[in-house]
């Protein structure tokens, strides 16, 4: 009778524990969203170099971590600030490592509140399905994705929304300045 008591016990705890919300992360790997780019130096030292701003705006600023790790899947970090403030991580891993990462992220997270597959088809003929998990939050959004521009690679984003909505603002900026081009 005890082990009954004992084994309903812990099915309903397991039960409470998957039915808890979602809770946004603070911070990545002791980097808070919302530090300065010293307080980066302080967690991570001076293993993060600058990185060429792939997106040509001078509000931000990304610095690379590379050779890390993710469990055992080799990991290569970007850290993007926005006015000099930690909005934004991208992850870069082997697409072959996606269900260790897969499973980091939903033991760390939680289930995702969505999950869609793609079939995606390569210039020879390969077929692949894609798989894409998101979290949304209040004021972030995280994104596994299996395969990212090429089937070896995969991402992730844990990004805010202010530094989207500026990615968004720029974007458009740059469409309509192409349209006065013509």
């Amino acid at each position: 009778m005890k082990i009954l008591l004992l084994a309903g016990s812990l099915f309903l705890a397991s039960l409470s524990y998957a039915a808890e919300p979602w809770q946004e992360p603070e911070d990545f790997r002791g980097l808070k969203f919302g530090a300065s780019v010293e307080e980066m130096r302080a967690v991570f030292g001076n293993k993060v170099p600058p990185s060429p701003n792939m997106s040509n705006n001078p509000r931000i600023k990304d610095f690379f971590l590379s050779g890390d790790k993710i469990g055992a899947a080799q990991a290569s970090f970007i850290l993007g600030f926005l006015d000099d403030r930690f909005f934004h991580v991208h992850i870069m891993f082997k697409s072959t490592d996606f269900s260790t990462l897969r499973t980091a992220f939903i033991t760390r997270y939680g289930e995702p509140q969505s999950t869609r597959s793609t079939k995606l088809k390569t210039a020879m003929g390969a077929e692949y399905l894609d798989e894409t998990l998101t979290w949304k939050g209040p004021t972030l959004m995280i994104e596994l994705q299996k395969y990212a521009g090429k089937i070896s690679d995969g991402r992730a984003h844990i990004t805010k929304h202010e530094f989207n909505e500026e990615m968004i603002r720029a974007h458009r900026q740059k469409q309509k300045d192409a349209a006065n081009d013509l």
